[in-house]
């Protein structure tokens, strides 16, 4: 049970759902928001205020003008993609360290 316990303890750590980034963006937090899907799903509809960074064009390069201050939240297309996982994943070894 303990093992449970931490996993979920870590995942809502590093998680938010989308009524708390709504909260929060209409808060004023300094957020940004990264729509890590390919540049034809950003176009066709996204979140509005996000910028588009595809995880597979995400390099170091690509983000090193990030704002180190700010909180970054990738998404993508739901339970079924993981470019938001791997976006994250890039955002914190390229932008967070």
């Amino acid at each position: 049970m303990d093992d449970q316990i931490k996993h979920y303890s870590d995942k809502v750590e590093f998680e938010i759902d989308s009524w708390d980034l709504h909260t929060a963006l209409k808060n004023g937090e300094k957020i940004v928001v990264v729509d890590a899907r390919s540049p034809q799903s950003y176009q066709q509809e996204h979140i509005p205020g996000a910028i588009n960074v595809p995880h597979r064009t995400m390099t170091k390069e690509a983000t090193a003008q990030f704002d180190r201050n700010a909180l970054y939240v990738a998404y993508c297309d739901g339970i079924g993609c993981n470019a938001s996982t791997k976006g994250a994943l890039n955002l914190a070894n390229w932008v967070l360290r």
